[in-house]
């Protein structure tokens, strides 16, 4: 078993003993939302599934490095007359194995039991008001949201974080939500983030790159106003980027050649098809199989198949790709030959590999 996505990749390449091992898993708990998210790129995904542990369990036999746990709906909304979520988080063999990310609408009941397979807990906040939340996302569940920033802290979960999906109509709050958060950042030293995301999908919400200047601007003079702000934005936030988020690339090709994600990776929905990648699932194309039905042997041979012929640059199924520049940078680090310490590479320090935030 490895635990090293660059020795993984090496020996999938070379297709020796142990190429089958999952490096990166996405799983999906549940396809059930309470939220009514008009930029959410799984919203025609919604159903009312919920995952049977046996998908799970046969995931987790294939040894993962590092796991996220999301969904095509909430995945803390599990059916509780199946199985609950705590349940399936006990599943998880050691600690910091798993991160989640969540609307943070609920805490799980006992999550405390299981805190310690986290890695980190990410709530999708996306605002700074009431009135704000409930115009992104149809129900007002704000101070939810909130107070379970807290909750997850209070269980015993390593890190914590919020993030917010920088677009057009949440774009003027990105400084009020700096002003937010900034004292659980110092309530929880060195547990609590802040993470600035990219708009995936619906291109007709972005900023314009004047106002997102404006703002950004703002942002530099309330870090200069506060020591205490300062210090947060740059330790505890990802700031910085939001002057990289005025372009979609839904239709931008794939600038790698070779996609060694998808030969890492592998999404596992509730139903049990496997897709090599997140996008792959997003536009329902290329699924893999069904774990429970088909053999793993099988599977892995599509998976070769469609990283080594199939995707990358020149695909144009692949534009969009969101994973590209973790192939770029992946091939910088095979064509270089460095050999980086498995704590990086577990966990995807080189490269940002992993969605180490």
């Amino acid at each position: 078993m490895e635990f090293d996505t660059i020795r993984l990749l090496q020996k999938k390449l070379a297709r020796e003993d142990g190429w089958r091992q999952i490096g990166s898993l996405t799983i999906h708990f549940s396809e059930t939302c309470n939220l009514r998210c008009h930029y959410c790129s799984y919203a025609e995904q919604h159903g009312r599934l919920t995952i049977d542990p046996a998908v799970l369990e046969w995931a987790l036999a294939h040894d993962p490095i590092y796991t996220c746990i999301v969904g095509g709906g909430e995945p803390t909304l599990v059916d509780p007359h199946r199985v609950t979520f705590v349940s399936l988080m006990a599943r998880f063999p050691w600690p910091h194995s798993a991160y989640m990310i969540t609307n943070g609408t609920l805490v799980p009941p006992n999550i405390e039991q299981v805190a310690d397979r986290f890695d980190f807990v990410r709530l999708s906040l996306d605002a700074a008001t009431p009135a704000t939340y409930l115009r992104l996302k149809g129900v007002d569940h704000f101070q939810d949201v909130v107070q379970n920033i807290h909750r997850y802290l209070q269980a015993g979960v390593a890190r914590v974080g919020a993030s917010f999906i920088v677009q057009g109509l949440n774009l003027h709050e990105i400084p009020a939500v700096i002003e937010l958060l900034a004292p659980t950042f110092y309530a929880y030293p060195h547990r609590f983030f802040l993470k600035f995301k990219n708009l995936r999908a619906a291109p007709e919400f972005l900023p314009s790159r004047v106002a997102l200047d404006e703002v950004f601007a703002q942002t530099c003079r309330l870090r200069d106003s506060s020591p205490l702000l300062e210090t947060f934005l740059e330790l505890g936030t990802n700031y910085r980027d939001i002057l990289l988020f005025t372009e979609n690339t839904d239709y931008q090709m794939p600038q790698a050649e070779h996609c060694y994600y998808s030969l890492l990776y592998c999404l596992v929905r509730t139903n049990g098809e496997v897709y090599p990648c997140g996008l792959m699932s997003r536009k329902k194309l290329n699924c893999l199989g069904n774990i429970l039905r088909d053999s793993w042997d099988t599977i892995c041979e599509r998976q070769w198949e469609f990283s080594t012929s199939q995707a990358g640059g020149g695909h144009s199924h692949c534009a969009g790709c969101w994973d590209d520049r973790k192939n770029v940078v992946i091939q910088e680090i095979l064509d270089s030959g460095i050999i980086a310490d498995p704590l990086l590479t577990r966990l995807g320090g080189v490269g940002g590999f992993y969605c180490r935030w």
